[in-house]
C-alpha cells in the first residue's frame, strides 16, 4: 500500500553491502505502514483522549493529537528541556524515531482518518463563536508578523474566535474556558493562527479530563475555513510570536543543523531562514537540511498544520507542507520574537 521508492533497483549484492542502511529503511517503511494502519482502523482523532501539550510533546505516540497552543505563558519552561537548544533525546524523538515519518507519510497517503467536526458539533459541545472579534485582538494576531511577505490583506480576512464556555447536554458537560482565535483569508490563501488554548490547557483544576470535549485546533480552523471561505486554495499558515518553550528549542536546534547560530537572537529579520524536505526526504542517511526540516515539522507549531491537511482534505484538498520559514520580528523585546510560516502545496 505504501511505496517509499528508495529500494528500487538495489540488487542482492548491493543490499548485502549496505545491510545496516536497508534495515533502517525497512524500519522507516514499517513505521509508515503501522501509522497508516492505525489511522485507518482506529476510532480516529475525535475519539482520542486529549493530551496536554504543556506536559508532553506532540507525537509521543502515533495519532495522539494534542491541543496546539500559539500563545503560552512566557514563564513556562518544559520540564524535558535543560538547555536552550533541544536536548538530543527530544530532537531524536522528533526526527529519528519515526515521528517525522508518520507526519510526512500521512500527508502523502490516501489512507488517513478524516476529521468530522462541523459547526453544529462545536455548538453542541459547548463552544460559542463571538459575534464579532474586537479589531484590537485581530491586530494583535498580526503584530509580530510585521510586513512579512507582503501578501497579507486585512480587507479579505475573516477573524473568528470560539470560546468554550457553555454547558452542553451530555455526560461531558463542563465548560473549560478554552479559547480558539484565528484568521482565515481565502482570497489570498492563508491562515493566521492567533490565540489558541485548548480545553485541557484551560480547564479549571477541579474539572476532570473526561468531562472535556476532544476539540482540537484543527477542528476549529477547518470549521472556520469552511464557513467563511469554502472552496478556496490554502497556501500558507502564519504562526505569530511563538513562545512555547519546546518549539523554540527545536527551532534553535534546526538552525544549528544548517550551520546557523542556535541563538534565536541571531535569527535574521524577514526573509529569515527557509527549511525544506529536499528532493528525497525518506532517503537515509538524512542530509542535515532534511533533518532540520523534519525536526521543525514535529514541533507543535508545524505539526498542527500538518494534521489540518491530513484530517480535513474534504475542506482543503490533499496538501502537504513543503517549506517552513523562521524569522525574527523587527521589534524590541526581552526575548526574541520569532514567527513561523508554513507553506503548503498540492499532493499529486
Amino acid at each position: 500500500m505504501i511505496s517509499v521508492g528508495i529500494l528500487d533497483g538495489a540488487g542482492a549484492t548491493e543490499a548485502r553491502r549496505h545491510g545496516p542502511r536497508y534495515r533502517l529503511l525497512t524500519l522507516i517503511v514499517a513505521v509508515c505502514i503501522a501509522v497508516f494502519t492505525g489511522s485507518y482502523i482506529s476510532h480516529g482523532v475525535h475519539n482520542q483522549q486529549l493530551s496536554d501539550v504543556q506536559q508532553r510533546s506532540v507525537l509521543d505516540g502515533p495519532l495522539k493529537f494534542n491541543d496546539l497552543p500559539i500563545s503560552l505563558p512566557q514563564e513556562y519552561v518544559s520540564p524535558e528541556l535543560v538547555s536552550r537548544a533541544a536536548s538530543q533525546e527530544l530532537w531524536d524523538r522528533k526526527v529519528l524515531s519515526g515521528k517525522r515519518t508518520a507526519l510526512w507519510c500521512m500527508m502523502n497517503s490516501d489512507n488517513v482518518q478524516a476529521g468530522t467536526v462541523t459547526r453544529e458539533t462545536l455548538k453542541n459541545t459547548g463552544w460559542r463563536e463571538l459575534d464579532q472579534v474586537p479589531e484590537q485582538l485581530s491586530n494583535d494576531w498580526h503584530e509580530s508578523l510585521g510586513a512579512a511577505d507582503g501578501l497579507t490583506n486585512t480587507a479579505n480576512e475573516f477573524p473568528s474566535q470560539w470560546d468554550h464556555e457553555e454547558l452542553w447536554t451530555d455526560d461531558q458537560d463542563r465548560p473549560s474556558d478554552a479559547v480558539m482565535g484565528n484568521i482565515v483569508n481565502g482570497e489570498d490563501g492563508y491562515i493566521i493562527a492567533g490565540t489558541n488554548y485548548g480545553p485541557l490547557v484551560s480547564k479549571p483544576t477541579d474539572v476532570p479530563v473526561w468531562m472535556l470535549p476532544d476539540t482540537k485546533w484543527t477542528d476549529i480552523v477547518a470549521v472556520q475555513w469552511n464557513q467563511y471561505v469554502a472552496g478556496s486554495n490554502i497556501k500558507r499558515i502564519y504562526r505569530s510570536n511563538v513562545v512555547y518553550a519546546e518549539s523554540r528549542d527545536l527551532m534553535e536546534t534546526a538552525l544549528e543543523k544548517v550551520g546557523k547560530s542556535g541563538d534565536l537572537a541571531d535569527l535574521p529579520l524577514w526573509p529569515g531562514i527557509d527549511f525544506t524536505p529536499g528532493k528525497n526526504p525518506t532517503k537515509t542517511p538524512m542530509k542535515p537540511a532534511t533533518e532540520a526540516f523534519m525536526g521543525l515539522l514535529g514541533s507543535s507549531h508545524a505539526a498542527g498544520p500538518a494534521y489540518l491537511f491530513i484530517q480535513y482534505r474534504a475542506v482543503f484538498g490533499k496538501k502537504r507542507i513543503n517549506k517552513i520559514k523562521l524569522w525574527k520580528a523587527d521589534k524590541e523585546a526581552q526575548e526574541p520574537i520569532v514567527n513561523m510560516l508554513v507553506y503548503a502545496e498540492e499532493v499529486r
